[in-house]
């Protein structure tokens, strides 16, 4: 890095020995202070200086000295920067799909849902994924990978005095949830957060359960995400994931390789197994883990959503033009795992 470039770079860093209370003064959260540490990177050119002992070594004591964070902070900023080009693609992704899933296939933005036969299918997905996840009345309750909302407003609608923190990535999906949300009169009920659930912006101890439906797909570090939900559940507070795995990683033929790397392709995934996901709740030191295979969800109302008929031939709709491929080798499994914070 050029030398004016670092002084200027301390000039800016020195806003913060002398406390000074503007935009470059003590920051309010982790994320805010990761935001503040990308732009300087930016700025000055350190992406990658970052990779050298004094410069990390200076970052990592200016969030001792000014935030009274541990030496894991640095770390977690390093970890959001390696992957901040796959999780502004999820948001693009959401951003310009979401509107897709709202026409074609409602606020519950599920594949696998119970049969399409059923009325209302989504409402009576979400209640009975509820009821799997032990929410009661009067517990708080954190929902990770919210999507516009659906399933939390059919939960708070439902069940009586629950209270329910929503996250998403998404721009565009927590606008919609807001309005949504508002519209459903359940503002003093639900409130919805923009932000990445790798970092949860809650305090210690503040769940009674933490649910993913269809979302763990995104977590591009499941040891860490897991741990923050171990962090913000009560002590004896349930952790419940329902989501779409790939049946296996190992001794799959080329083909079906291939076909599953196209699936994360078109969905913006890191699709886990069963396995993958309940390794990595295990080495969070969660207690009691539990992992069935789904009976009685389809994912067919969903495929339904790629296709049309025109003058009695199948068209792909605008959700199909994106989303349609014709796999045929591809494994999945519709699965839960439910697990427990110790007492």
């Amino acid at each position: 890095m050029p030398s004016d470039s670092f002084e200027a770079f301390e000039d800016e860093i020195s806003l913060l020995n002398f406390g000074l209370q503007e935009d470059l003064s003590i920051k309010n959260s982790e994320v805010e202070y990761y935001q503040f540490m990308s732009q300087i990177c930016e700025e000055y050119d350190l992406e990658s200086a970052l990779q050298q002992d004094p410069i990390f070594l200076f970052i990592d004591w200016m969030y001792f000295l000014h935030h009274e964070w541990s030496c894991d902070m640095a770390e977690r900023w390093c970890d959001m920067e390696k992957h901040r080009e796959y999780v502004e693609r999820v948001c693009d992704y959401y951003d310009a799909m979401t509107g897709l899933y709202l026409k074609y296939g409602g606020a519950t933005l599920q594949a696998s849902q119970f049969s399409h036969s059923r009325r209302d299918t989504a409402k009576a997905t979400n209640l009975y994924l509820a009821s799997r996840a032990g929410i009661q009345p009067g517990h708080r309750i954190l929902d990770c990978g919210c999507g516009v909302c659906g399933p939390s407003i059919d939960i708070a609608r439902q069940i009586p005095d629950v209270q329910i923190d929503a996250i998403t990535l998404s721009e565009v999906q927590a606008k919609i949830a807001k309005n949504s949300i508002r519209q459903a009169r359940l503002s003093s009920r639900i409130q919805i957060y923009r932000g990445d659930y790798h970092d949860l912006p809650f305090s210690d101890s503040s769940f009674d359960v933490v649910f993913f439906f269809e979302s763990t797909g995104y977590a591009y570090n499941r040891q860490r995400l897991f741990g923050e939900v171990f962090r913000v559940l009560h002590f004896g507070g349930r952790l419940y994931i329902k989501d779409v795995y790939f049946a296996s990683k190992e001794g799959v033929s080329k083909k079906e390789k291939r076909e599953m790397v196209e699936f994360d392709r078109i969905y913006a995934q890191q699709t886990p197994t069963l396995e993958e996901n309940t390794s990595a709740i295990s080495q969070a030191s969660f207690e009691d883990i539990y992992f069935f295979k789904l009976a009685g969800f389809t994912a067919e109302r969903f495929s339904q959503h790629m296709i049309t008929y025109k003058n009695g031939q199948p068209v792909l709709t605008e959700f199909g033009k994106y989303h349609f491929y014709p796999f045929k080798y591809l494994s999945l499994i519709f699965g839960e795992i439910t697990a427990r914070k110790p007492d």
